[in-house]
This record gives structure tokens, C-alpha cells and sequence, in this order.
């Protein structure tokens, strides 16, 4: 079993359908000053939701390294000088964040490999099923470069030995962390990838799986919890005052000698329903 998730801000653009509801949208990611993951992601538009050409998203996908040579997807050929990732977006929400240059957080599960450590480094290549890679299962691979950094969380001894998780070869895990940057191909002129570095955060050593004792029968009546609970707001309030305070765009006609223009001016969502 293995599996690799990534989550983060993108800078999504230039979508296009590619086959019923599923659109294609190439999409950024900022890694490191100056350098720049690059991705092809299929999104089901099963909410028929409209996107402008480009916009911020905060998203979730499955992900794999673009296979040598590109796909097609639909009418449409993927090159892999163009992109370093291919994948699968499962949920994704527009947000208008001040700092853009956040680092993508990757989930992955997996077998650690080449481990040395000494150097608290180990790789993994987890291997999944992605829509865009359906026939070309083999391929659908993100190879990681795991790199455990310095960190207070983790004890040294006297004698200078870390308490850092360091996998043992072979073994399977559960792994976190933030992709840092892209390590190209050695020799390679277009700095194909060969592997992504992951600053790992957290690691969770993953043992045989036994199936768990049976839970007893209980009634399947819907119950409300009750008690004193930390509640923020509630959802369906903060939802109105959302709607109320939101800025939107509200097109205006305007005539002038003989002829219509349009224009946006900015205006309260709260107002379009006075």
C-alpha cells in the first residue's frame, strides 16, 4: 500500500475541459525563492463551479512525477519539459491569501529505501492510482528524497546521537513533510526531476495491520451532543455575515452616444439583495 497527497496553495490557470465535467488546469507551486513546481491537474467539476483564468486555491491532490516523454490527456499533450507533476485535485477553495509563498505539505505513505542514517535521509517511491495515469498505472510514481532536519523536537545524547525517526531499510511508514525543492536529472540539459525533497515533519512507522475487535451493536438513532464545547461561531451565522461583507463585482450598463458599454464596479453582496 502507498499513496502520496499533497496540500497547499497553487496558482491555478489556463483551464480547459478535457472530457465531460473533468477540466485540465496547470498549476504552480512555490517551493523555494526563485524556483517553481510545475503541475498538470484534472479536477471533476461535479458542482459545474466557474473559475476565472487564473486564480489562488488552497487544494488537495493525488500526485505523481509527469512520465518521461508526456501523456495526452484528451486532445491535449502534456510535455514533461513543461511540467514536473501530474495528478488528481479532489478538493480544492479560492482564497485571497496575503502570502502566496507557502511551501506545499505532502502526505505519503510508503517504503523507506537507500536510507543512510547518519545523514537522517531515506527515499520513498509511492506508487497510486491517479485518473490522468488510469493506463499507465506503472508510471503513476512520486519519488521522494526524505531529508530529517536538525530540529529541537528531537534529543541529542551525550555522546552527539539524535533521537531523530530514521526508518530502517525496507520498512514501511507514513511520512509528512514540505517539498523544498526539485533534484534534476544529473546531466540532464531540461532538469527533468529525478526525485522531490521532502523536509520531513513527522514520520509514523507502520506495523502488519490486524483486523480490530468488533465494536457492539448500538442504535443507528441520530443523537446531539450536548455539554459545554469551545464554539468559535456558529457555521450558519458565520456563513450569512460571509455573504454580507463579501465584495463582489456587479456589472453596470452604461449608454453613451448611441452605443452600450459595460462596467464592474464593486459592490456589497449584502446589497444586491436589498
Amino acid at each position: 500500500m502507498s499513496s502520496a497527497q499533497l496540500t497547499g496553495l497553487s496558482l491555478l490557470g489556463n483551464g480547459q475541459i478535457i472530457e465531460g465535467k473533468s477540466l485540465l488546469f496547470d498549476a504552480n507551486f512555490y517551493i523555494s525563492e526563485g524556483e517553481t513546481l510545475f503541475g498538470a491537474f484534472r479536477y471533476f467539476n461535479n458542482e459545474d463551479r466557474q473559475f476565472r483564468d487564473k486564480g489562488l486555491f488552497e487544494i488537495r491532490a493525488l500526485v505523481a512525477k509527469m512520465p518521461e516523454g508526456g501523456i495526452k490527456v484528451g486532445e491535449e499533450q502534456l510535455e514533461d519539459s513543461e511540467y514536473d507533476l501530474i495528478g488528481d485535485v479532489t478538493w480544492l477553495h479560492e482564497v485571497a491569501s496575503p502570502n502566496p509563498k507557502q511551501r506545499p505539505y505532502i502526505d505519503v505513505i510508503g517504503i523507506a529505501q537507500n536510507v543512510i542514517t547518519k545523514e537522517a535521509t531515506f527515499d520513498m517511491n509511492p506508487q497510486q492510482y491517479t485518473y490522468v495515469l488510469s493506463d499507465r498505472r506503472n508510471d503513476s510514481i512520486l519519488p521522494l528524497r526524505a531529508i530529517i532536519p536538525d530540529s529541537p523536537r528531537y534529543k541529542v545524547d551525550k555522546r552527539g546521537k539524535s533521537n531523530k525517526p530514521v526508518p530502517k531499510q525496507s520498512s514501511p511508514l507514513a511520512a509528512s513533510g514540505y517539498l523544498t525543492r526539485v533534484i534534476p536529472k544529473e546531466g540532464d540539459k531540461e532538469q527533468h526531476p529525478e526525485r522531490f525533497c521532502m523536509s520531513v515533519e513527522s514520520v509514523t512507522f507502520l506495523g502488519q495491520s490486524t483486523a480490530p475487535d468488533p465494536l457492539p451493536d448500538s442504535s443507528t438513532q441520530v443523537r446531539v451532543r450536548k455539554g459545554k464545547r469551545k464554539q468559535v461561531a456558529n457555521f450558519d451565522d458565520l456563513a450569512l455575515d460571509y455573504l454580507d461583507d463579501e465584495p463582489v463585482l456587479k456589472k453596470e450598463k452604461i449608454y453613451c452616444r448611441g452605443k452600450i458599454y459595460y462596467r464592474f464596479i464593486h459592490s456589497k453582496r449584502g446589497s444586491l439583495h436589498s
